[in-house]
């Protein structure tokens, strides 16, 4: 689904997993990087390159050769592993790099994850980020910290099944020797302890999970690399025993890249079970992932009534005059049954007709494909407000269904004629109207429900002197259908049970049911 003019195409599979409470966001670096290149240098913080680089002029240190070649292939955590070795405490210098100018930090996509989860009953947000910017996000919301929006710190990280908040499963500042930073830092939190690889294990073994603010050399997605693999094996046995396995997706900034390179980058994530999904991110400009998530978290806490007043607003428009986003929203929303229902009893510009159409909508009604559900009803009325507008037109788009429509279109036709609320339509339109329903009537085995409202069309046909149609459709509203049935005959079972001769007996008893 599209939500801005941005053109981000989230899947369906996603906004149903986060309405069904089945989504955890995983929260990385990128979220608290430069959104913009105009924006002000003390708004943002670095990311784990550049946060390497800062804490080198700290240390008065100089990047060797090794060590560029190091950062360059994301090996961040072995160079801040080495002088952490030689007794600079890297983990000190980070917090105090990730705490400045907190308040003066831009929280707009921070705050459109917080509100993604507004009407969520379970929030569920995991950040391998270090900074506090998630809860001041959160603060800003008007939200606190409590039961719904617990935060968990590691290395004491709640069980996933109960888990609700925001969890800092690499540390946050306000304890900086429990920061996952070096690559002794990995090995105690994914191997030896492992109480980072298990609660990210568990957590990608029970929930779908999107990834935003992630690039594929940022180290923590390197180390969740190795509970993504672990879940894997194991949902491999389960897909076998018939469960379904989660899903993963991950908000990628498409940088103009070419074909080639696009495809490789595709591949890269999916080598690692994760679907991208790119957002335009030219000219260092990533405010189209905060446009769209701050969009569709706004749709998600949308009420059942905000939806239908702004398919209604939507509907008011013919389906060109709308931006490609606003169709697709309603596309979207239009799956819901009762929406559906309620769209169609707005007065709608004939063009909807197509688009619905195209949609799927009339496929029961036109195609007989599938059965009658609630919102069918009204399309029946809406279809024949349509063809009463512009009979042509609109019989024009639907012949090659003649044969397969649904008898409820033409007795919803005559239900209008016999009132009178077909303004318009002359003799010609009539027999054309009658004409173009005939292969559909002609199949039918009974007419009985509609012959009480052809009153008034047999008159008129017959006041104009077009005694071969009147005839046609009288025969057709006289029209029964006769039903064959046959039941045990028990003078024939009691016979053949006692042994007595049965050649003069009917086996079954003969009904004549007519319809």
């Amino acid at each position: 689904m599209i939500f801005t003019d941005d053109g981000v195409n989230l899947p369906e599979r996603l906004l149903e997993s986060l309405v069904s409470d089945r989504l955890v966001v995983f929260v990385g670096a990128g979220v608290s990087m430069r959104a913009y290149r105009a924006q002000a240098l003390d708004s943002y913080y670095p990311g784990f390159k550049e946060l390497t680089r800062v804490i080198a002029q700290r240390l008065s240190r100089v990047l060797t050769k090794t060590e560029e070649g190091y950062l360059k292939n994301g090996d961040i955590d072995r160079v801040l592993g080495e002088w952490d070795d030689q007794r600079c405490d890297v983990r000190s210098h980070a917090a105090i790099i990730l705490q400045a100018n907190e308040a003066g930090q831009r929280l707009e996509l921070h705050r459109a994850i917080i509100r993604l989860f507004a009407s969520n009953p379970t929030p569920r947000v995991v950040t391998t980020n270090f900074d506090h910017l998630l809860i001041r996000a959160l603060e800003a919301e008007g939200f606190q910290t409590g039961v719904k929006w617990s935060v968990s710190i590691a290395p004491a990280l709640p069980p996933v099944r109960r888990f609700s908040g925001i969890c800092y499963l690499h540390g946050r500042v306000d304890e900086a020797q429990d920061m996952v930073l070096t690559d002794k830092d990995i090995g105690r939190a994914y191997m030896d302890e492992g109480w980072a690889l298990r609660f990210a294990h568990s957590i990608f073994q029970r929930f779908d999970v999107l990834f935003v603010g992630y690039r594929l050399e940022d180290p923590p997605l390197r180390y969740l690399s190795l509970a993504l693999e672990g879940i894997t094996e194991r949902e491999l046995s389960l897909a076998l025993e018939g469960i379904t396995e989660r899903e993963r997706w991950a908000l990628v900034p498409d940088q103009g890249l070419d074909g080639s390179k696009k495809t490789e980058t595709e591949q890269d994530w999916q080598r690692r079970h994760v679907e991208p999904i790119w957002y335009p991110a030219k000219d260092g400009d990533y405010r189209a992932l905060e446009r769209t998530i701050d969009a569709w978290g706004k749709d998600n806490s949308r009420s059942f009534l905000d939806r239908r007043n702004l398919l209604a607003d939507i509907g008011k428009s013919k389906p060109n005059h709308l931006k490609p986003h606003e169709l697709n929203r309603a596309k979207f929303f239009l799956q819901d049954p009762p929406s559906l229902r309620d769209f169609a009893k707005a007065f709608l510009d004939i063009d909807w007709f197509d688009t619905l159409f195209s949609w799927g909508h009339f496929d029961f009604l036109l195609k007989g494909v599938g059965k009658w559900s609630e919102p069918d009803g009204t399309l029946v009325e809406r279809f024949i407000d349509w063809m009463l507008s512009n009979p042509v037109d609109l019989l024009g788009k639907v012949t090659e269904h003649r044969s397969t429509m649904h008898a409820a279109l033409f007795d919803q036709f005559c239900r209008r004629y016999q009132d009178g609320k077909v303004a318009g339509v002359d003799l010609t339109s009539l027999r054309r109207i009658l004409e173009f329903f005939r292969p559909g009537i002609d199949q039918r085995r009974s007419f009985v429900s509609t012959a009480i409202f052809i009153k008034r069309i047999l008159g008129d046909l017959l006041d104009a002197r077009c005694e071969d149609d009147a005839f046609w459709l009288l025969s057709i509203a006289l029209r029964t259908e006769s039903v064959i049935t046959k039941g045990i005959n028990f003078a024939f079972q009691a016979a053949k049970f006692e042994g007595k001769a049965t050649e003069t007996i009917l086996e079954y008893e003969r009904a004549w049911i007519t319809v």
